[in-house]
């Protein structure tokens, strides 16, 4: 089976978090999330993650000082920063702590979901890392995952999240025979 790579996410809009937490997932990430520094910490010192994603501005404690307290404890694990704070000195505070990437929000969630694969890469994660599929041929109807869509002969149906979630698996799992607890 497969190693599903741990992201600890932390991010102090829960609205935003949940649409990025929800991203990463359907692109073949563990997410936790995280809303408050403290939490986070207490998070990463109890669980094995496998890359980091700090927002800079956060209640309780700041993402530079959770930073540190990462890098102590692991200093080969990757450290991406996801904050509104634009000034170069932010991202020279960011760097010197030890993060291996500074992206400024607003961002493109694609291009976050390929800097994660890099690093996740370059770290041993994955040998290879894993394409995922844009699409999958059904016969005569086209599954289209990140957009939430089955196109077909009769027009294009939208799926709810765990519609696609399902039929996602099920697309990677083709001629499995596979427990009921791992399908829900």
């Amino acid at each position: 089976m497969n190693h599903i790579p741990q992201i600890l996410f932390v991010e102090d809009d829960p609205a935003l978090g949940l649409v990025i937490s929800d991203f990463l997932q359907m692109d073949g990430f563990g997410v936790k999330l995280a809303t408050e520094g403290i939490v986070a910490r207490e998070l990463f010192l109890k669980q094995r993650f496998d890359l980091c994603i700090l927002d800079v501005m956060l209640p309780g404690m700041d993402g530079f000082e959770l930073a540190r307290i990462i890098r102590k404890a692991d200093a080969a694990i990757p450290i991406i920063f996801l904050t509104a704070r634009s000034l170069s000195s932010d991202r020279i505070e960011g760097f010197r702590i030890g993060c291996d990437d500074y992206i400024v929000k607003p961002f493109n969630s694609e291009e976050l979901s390929l800097r994660i694969r890099a690093l996740l890469k370059r770290c041993g994660v994955f040998s290879s890392v894993k394409v995922e599929r844009q699409e999958y041929n059904l016969g005569h109807y086209i599954f289209i995952p990140k957009e939430l869509t089955l196109e077909g002969t009769n027009g294009t149906q939208s799926l709810t999240r765990r519609e696609a979630e399902l039929l996602k698996f099920f697309c990677d799992h083709q001629n499995e025979l596979l427990p009921r607890e791992v399908i829900l």
